[in-house]
This record gives structure tokens, C-alpha cells and sequence, in this order.
């Protein structure tokens, strides 16, 4: 189970994985989906236009 960690006192924007309910299979799906994710948020990222100087 994937849940978002502040729950358990972990900062913003970290996730918590239970170990104890899965076969270990789904665990290296659960990596994998997780780095698909970051790799699509990276490349979001990565396009934006850089910050215009506000001065």
C-alpha cells in the first residue's frame, strides 16, 4: 500500500510503502510506476520557461 507519508510526521511530498502486505513482485511494480511518475514530473519540470527576472 502506497499512502502519503505527513500522516505518519514524514515531511510534504514523501510517500510511505508498506512492506507487509504485498508479494515482493508488486513491490518492484510499485518502484517502477513510482520512477515512471518522477520521470514525467521531471520532464514537466524541465519545459517550463525560466523565471524572468522581477526586477
Amino acid at each position: 500500500m502506497t499512502v502519503p507519508a505527513p500522516g505518519f510526521n514524514a515531511p510534504e511530498g514523501t510517500v510511505r510503502i508498506s512492506l507487509a502486505n504485498l508479494n515482493e513482485e508488486d513491490y518492484v511494480e510499485i518502484g517502477r510506476r513510482l520512477n515512471e511518475l518522477l520521470d514525467e514530473y521531471w520532464e514537466k519540470y524541465e519545459a517550463k520557461e525560466p523565471l524572468k527576472d522581477a526586477a
